[in-house]
């Protein structure tokens, strides 16, 4: 089978000039579209650059950040803004500002302010009701966005979840109230005092003028004891408001923390608990430590005198000592009865007790001079089988 071969037709010798011209064009203008493609492919890579920064930067702000264009549809939400407003970015990108959030005007009107009037807004607290049982406190600012040419393409609003912020203010506000009620305590106190050591000076007196077996010898008796009782209580809430201010020492702790430990067996045997054993276990390589020994005795002997209260005996009590990297941590441990759990949050508050003559105080005094310390307390307890206290102070780094 013979195949024919079709020849191009022949050039009009006037016209080659022309096709040459034109040829060469066409080869000048391909060139040219193949370096045009290559430089819009170049110009796309970086665009997918920048805009994948863009995200990366807007996804790493600690503020939630959403756009809106002229039409009131949402071109973009960040990451932390699709967290705070509990949104999936997929699902409302596209959609109008207003169809997303029909009923959350507060939120809404500022941006949509900022897309009409083309003016900023810096500051707007709104409440933002996720559902009708968590609203959650939000600070919007809103902005117009403008390209170089200062024509407006849409409105942009950053706004933070304020949940945590008005926790500190709501707690800023309840510590001032407790200072200024503390000062006033403080100055009940000190006026108590004066006139029950009188009652109490008078009760005795009377106790003294009144012969053995008097029936008001007993009244008087009670007198004496309850002034006792109030002087503590007045004592301890002295204690509890006054400043104090740590004087730190450089100590050897093995001697320091004998003297607790012989101090808590002689208070057990004198309350008639011979049957509590107390242990003490000091780290081997821990030797000195820094704190302040008059204000850390008073926080040693009230964790002492509590775990030997709590006790039923037979009992035991251990004192321990070792160290962390930059912390010295004391504990003091007891077989006693346990705290209720209903009341393992509230033992470090002022007036709550357990006890039915307790005052509430010595435990709000121990947390106190732990964190004038810069150090942190810690409890453990099982009912019926003991607490355990850990106090963590901190200290140089030693090699």
């Amino acid at each position: 089978m013979t195949v024919l071969q079709t020849l191009p037709p022949k050039i009009p010798e006037g016209l080659e000039p022309v096709f040459a011209w034109f040829e060469s064009h066409v080869k000048k203008l391909s060139t040219a579209y193949s370096a045009l493609e290559h430089r819009v492919g170049i110009l796309d890579r970086q665009l997918e650059h920048r805009n994948a920064e863009l995200e990366s930067l807007l996804d790493s702000l600690h503020d939630g950040v959403l756009m809106v264009d002229l039409n009131e549809k949402i071109t973009m939400v960040n990451g932390r803004g699709a967290q705070i407003l509990a949104l999936d970015p997929l699902e409302v990108v596209g959609q109008s500002l207003t169809e997303v959030f029909p009923f959350q005007k507060d939120f809404t009107d500022p941006l949509l302010h900022s897309l009409q009037e083309g003016v900023p807004l810096r500051w707007v607290e709104v409440v933002w009701l996720r559902t009708l049982d968590t609203p959650i406190p939000l600070g919007v600012s809103t902005a117009p966005v403008r390209d170089p040419q200062d024509r407006c393409l849409g409105a942009v609003a950053s706004f933070q979840n304020l949940t945590h912020m008005k926790q500190m203010e709501r707690e800023l506000s309840q510590t001032r109230t407790l200072a200024a009620l503390g000062q006033m305590a403080a100055t009940v106190a000190h006026e108590i005092r004066n006139p029950l050591g009188g009652i109490g000076g008078f009760a005795r007196l009377l106790e003294r003028d009144l012969p053995p077996g008097d029936t008001r010898r007993g009244l008087a008796e009670r007198i004496i004891e309850g002034v006792g009782s109030l002087n503590k209580i007045v004592t301890n809430l002295l204690a509890y408001t006054k400043p104090m201010e740590t004087q730190l020492q450089e100590l050897e702790l093995a001697p320091w923390l004998e003297e607790m430990a012989q101090w808590g067996q002689t208070e057990a045997e004198n309350a008639g608990f011979g049957e509590i054993v107390l242990h003490l276990e000091i780290e081997p390589r821990l030797r000195t430590a820094r704190f302040d020994p008059e204000k850390l005795r008073q926080v040693m002997l009230n964790l002492l005198l509590n775990a030997i209260q709590a006790i039923s005996c037979p009992g035991k009590i251990s004192i321990s000592a070792r160290r962390a990297p930059g912390l010295l941590i004391l504990g003091v441990e007891d077989s006693g009865e346990g705290i209720p759990n209903e009341a393992i949050n509230e033992i470090f508050n002022p007036f709550f007790t357990t006890k039915e003559n307790g005052t509430g105080l010595g435990l709000a005094i121990v947390r106190k001079i732990v964190e004038l310390h810069g150090g942190n307390l810690f409890v453990e307890s099982t009912p019926g089988s003991g607490s355990r206290f850990d106090i963590h102070l901190p200290q140089p780094i030693q090699d």
